[in-house]
């Protein structure tokens, strides 16, 4: 086999990102004929044209998008096994990146960054928030190291490690109802009660759409809107009530700022997972926080 030159998959991606090589070759200290001559010969070498190029800069092409894919997946992977061996010889390093349900940072990120940065102060922590779905499309990309998601569906290529049970809650603001905060409610008593809810096909909407048929009951739909910080400031300003899972109300129920009501009759208990994908490479630094998000939820009192 061809000894394999990296270097010019190197300038391509820069290239590319720059979007000019006039930015590339200063950010580089290359000068533009070699970086020009460069892309060129990768051109030849696969028979394709990799760039647009005009007067304002460069673009990719189609085969131009999937070399960048590929290209900055090996290189990538370089600077993990630089991580890697880093370690054998001392304390991990590198970056973990980590997806989030969304309000989740008071479960868990607060405590692993205290954590990790107590014990591996070489490893960057990078959270990224999203639901199950943005989740399922980073892990397959690449662009996760794990998540912490509800349900996940049963997929080959994922290993999925059972956290906890949460409970789905009804949510208001104090005082706005007649039940002490922290007790259960029936589900047949939400019929009167004006709900804040995200919009179908969420995954959320759906679970509690299915509760309400379980309960022969019709809920009272009064807003949509995406996004849980958004919900959650229409429940404060007294618009209406929603349902969330426990654990992501928690702070707020603790400080007396909303109320949390279990909800029974059904009883809608979402499971929480550790994911990670068997496609990539699991890193020490990776292994290491996962050891801590492990420890975290063992730990921590629901």
């Amino acid at each position: 086999m061809d000894k394999l030159d990296l270097r010019p998959f190197y300038l391509f991606v820069r290239v590319a990102e720059a979007g000019s090589f006039s930015k590339a070759a200063a950010m580089l200290s290359v000068g533009q004929p070699e970086l020009s001559r460069t892309i060129k010969d990768l051109e030849k070498r696969y028979d394709v044209q990799l760039l647009h190029r005009n007067g304002r800069g460069v673009s990719l092409t189609e085969a131009g998008e999937q070399l960048m894919g590929h290209a900055q997946g090996l290189l990538r992977n370089l600077m993990q096994v630089d991580h890697e061996l880093s370690a054998v010889r001392g304390a991990p390093s590198g970056n973990v990146t980590i997806g989030v349900p969304p309000l989740f940072g008071h479960v868990l990120n607060f405590d692993l960054i205290r954590r990790m940065h107590s014990e591996y102060p070489k490893v960057s922590l990078v959270f990224m928030e999203g639901f199950t779905t943005d989740f399922l499309e980073w892990l397959a990309k690449g662009s996760l190291d794990l998540a912490v998601m509800y349900n996940p569906p049963s997929i080959s290529t994922l290993l999925a490690e059972h956290l906890r049970d949460d409970r789905l809650c009804l949510v208001g603001v104090p005082g706005s109802l007649e039940f002490q905060p922290g007790s259960e409610i029936a589900f047949k008593t939400l019929t009167a009660l004006p709900l804040v809810m995200p919009p179908k096909p969420h995954r959320l909407r759906a679970a509690v759409d299915s509760a309400a048929k379980e309960a022969n009951v019709v809920l009272r739909i009064d807003v949509e809107a995406t996004g849980t910080a958004t919900i959650l400031d229409l429940v404060r300003g007294r618009i209406g009530y929603t349902i969330l899972p426990q654990s992501l109300v928690e702070e707020d129920a603790g400080n007396e700022r909303l109320h949390a009501w279990p909800l029974a009759d059904p009883k809608i208990t979402p499971r929480l997972f550790l994911v990670t994908s068997m496609q990539r490479p699991m890193t020490v630094a990776a292994k290491c926080a996962i050891h801590h998000v492990r420890k975290i939820f063992a730990v921590r009192p629901w």
